[in-house]
């Protein structure tokens, strides 16, 4: 059966215990490549979060999407207390600490979603110091403009209460700062001056000039010349904005006070970006501490929904990414030096919403992919008795692993989830054979797919 095999409830349970010591504990058989690429600590890793009930219809469900942020840091920090791992984030932080959350507001048809912001604030304020929840009024969400963020659904609100919400209007340091490809540029004092650490929270868009733009771009609402219409002869989009947004993110209050970025993937645009309605509902968030690999990452996912820019390539498709990666040591766009973490369902209703009406399997099975051949994408389907980690993976036919579909912990059920025939990097195979391998713990099953391009 294609090395297909059955394991009973008991064999499974078993075998889980001496094998699943913890999700990041890799079996015996397993490749030495592989395994070098998911334990080294030089590694940067990138943590994305996927919900099939992150929209009910066009609307947000606000505790899905706490869910799916609770997940994303505890897979990222390895802690599993949500006010721990966040904590562990913030170097040095103290109950007076300012975190302030650089959001993207500029277009109100896709902005940076309320709802993904409110699931970050529910995160932080389960840090806890002596026994005391972190201040909300320590926190500030902003963007350069409070005209932006109301039109986004957000409430200025700059009283001694409560989250702060506002915009830098104008209120940018004297300091300029140069800027390869462009005019030198003054920042945001919220950056400089008001906070302590940041998050960057941006929003999943293709850019008609630059390609894409997530966590790296995001930080054009940082600086004080950038204009409101996009015009290719404009400097600071200029050559696909390829140094530009490279070097500001390299200015050093920028590195020196951003912590994480995440990516508010549960809608996007594909064509035309970056203003315009969302397009496509990957219902994802993508969490990282390392912007290049985050972006990188981000434009994978940008491609596997269609994105339509005329670019092959992705370093072509996001140049700025591979500048800042190779010009200016902001992180990493290598495939082979990323740790890409899939957690898929944290609310526990199964890939593609598929439990089987809640029946409990007895055994543990990868199933044979349909349809098989195949050309485009195939369906992999599987059970679990139990809840267990788990890695699912494809190999070519000599057994060289070439893509990690997902890794992580799955409750009971029966489960399905789809391959694009794309490798890590997001590449098409060609025809031929490949191997679809599900692990847990000691456990092994392999299953024969014919790919037909």
């Amino acid at each position: 059966m294609n090395g297909m095999k059955e394991f009973s409830r008991r064999e499974f349970l078993d075998a889980a215990a001496k094998g699943a010591a913890g999700l990041y504990m890799l079996p015996r058989t397993l490749n030495p490549f592989v395994q070098k690429a998911m334990t080294a600590s030089d590694l940067s890793r990138v943590v994305v979060v996927k919900d099939d009930n992150a929209l009910t219809g066009k609307n947000f469900d606000q505790t899905v999407a706490e869910a799916m942020m609770d997940a994303g840091i505890a897979k990222l920090t390895g802690i599993e207390d949500t006010g721990e791992a966040w904590k562990s984030l913030f170097p040095g932080v103290s109950p007076s600490s300012v975190i302030a959350i650089k959001i993207n507001s500029m277009f109100s048809t896709m902005p940076t979603h309320p709802p993904v912001v409110n699931a970050l604030l529910a995160g932080l304020k389960k840090m806890a110091f002596d026994g005391n929840p972190f201040s909300e009024n320590n926190i500030i969400v902003w963007d350069n403009k409070n005209s932006f963020m109301s039109t986004a659904g957000y409430k200025i609100n700059t009283s001694t209460t409560g989250v702060r919400y506002f915009g830098t209007e104008g209120d940018y340091g004297d300091a300029l700062y140069p800027i390869d490809g462009g005019p030198s540029q003054r920042l945001s004092k919220i950056l400089t001056d008001q906070c302590d650490y940041l998050i960057n929270l941006s929003v999943l868009k293709n850019h008609r000039f630059a390609g894409v733009t997530l966590s790296l771009k995001n930080h054009y609402g940082s600086i004080h010349g950038i204009g409101l219409n996009f015009d290719p002869a404009d400097p600071l989009h200029a050559n696909a904005a390829e140094l530009q947004i490279a070097s500001i993110n390299a200015l050093k209050p920028i590195r020196d006070k951003q912590v994480l970025c995440i990516c508010d993937a549960i809608k996007g645009i594909v064509s035309g970006g970056p203003d315009g309605a969302p397009q496509v509902a990957p219902k994802s968030l993508i969490f990282s501490k390392d912007p290049v690999a985050h972006d990188y990452t981000g434009t994978l996912i940008l491609k596997e929904y269609g994105c339509s820019d005329n670019y092959t390539d992705i370093t072509q498709l996001s140049r700025h990414i591979a500048a800042a990666a190779n010009q200016y040591g902001l992180g990493t766009c290598d495939p082979n030096q990323i740790e890409r973490i899939d957690v898929i369902n944290p609310t526990g209703t199964g890939i593609g919403g598929n439990r089987m009406e809640g029946k409990i399997p007895c055994r543990f099975v990868l199933f044979p992919n349909h349809p098989n051949p195949f050309n485009g994408r195939t369906c992999l389907s599987y059970q679990l008795p139990q809840t267990a980690s788990i890695r699912i993976r494809v190999a070519n036919g000599m057994g060289r692993p070439i893509r990690r579909i997902f890794e992580g912990l799955q409750g009971p059920g029966y489960y399905h989830i789809d391959w694009d025939g794309c490798s890590d990097d997001g590449t098409r195979v060609p025809s031929g054979t490949y191997l679809c391998i599900l692990e847990s713990g000691r456990l092994r099953s392999t299953i024969k797919m014919q790919l037909v391009q």
